[in-house]
């Protein structure tokens, strides 16, 4: 008998975990391997340590400045960015979706505040996972549309990657991106 486990992180997408019960004819469990770009904020690195904590927790991560188009234009399974990254991110999986091979998830931090990248349209087939605070003049850039954005008080712009909140999210999502590729 299998056990479900599920997390919605924005409108329309669900993640599924199927696990089975323990017992001592079951197969071992499979995980796949899952492929991370992060992208850096403008003249920051701030997302080094969140980039050490998802290749530590099984992703195969690159690290790159906010602008994508210069650096990576293969489609991963996992976008994260921080600040201008993070309109880098939803910029590179709209991209990879009109291309055919979109990511499963993104993760925007604190995203900078450009009005015509805060939006991720409906037609996505990508689940969208944002964490903000608006009182932040450089980020705290709310992201309409598809995507579940998540206020983060209390923390610096430059914090935000290393929060818990954001991290146990981001974490999250590899173990159901490893559990269901």
């Amino acid at each position: 008998m299998k056990t479900l486990a599920a997390l919605t992180l924005c409108a329309g997408t669900t993640w599924a975990l199927l696990g089975s019960p323990p017992n001592a004819l079951a197969e071992p469990e499979q995980l796949h391997h899952v492929y991370v770009t992060v992208y850096k904020g403008l003249l920051f690195d701030s997302v080094e340590p969140l980039a050490r904590d998802i290749a530590n927790h099984g992703g195969d991560v690159k690290v790159f400045w906010h602008d994508y188009q210069r650096v990576d234009l293969q489609c991963p399974d996992l976008i994260v960015g921080h600040s201008q990254g993070g309109n880098a991110a939803i910029r590179q999986a709209v991209d990879c979706q009109n291309k055919g091979t979109p990511p499963k998830a993104i993760v925007v931090i604190d995203a900078g505040r450009f009005p015509q990248t805060s939006v991720v349209p409906k037609e996505v087939r990508f689940a969208c996972a944002s964490y903000y605070d608006p009182s932040h003049p450089i980020g705290g850039q709310y992201i309409y549309g598809h995507c579940k954005n998540t206020r983060v008080p209390g923390y610096s712009h430059l914090q935000m990657p290393s929060t818990p909140q954001v991290v146990r999210g981001v974490r999250q999502i590899l173990n159901l991106l490893e559990h269901n590729q």
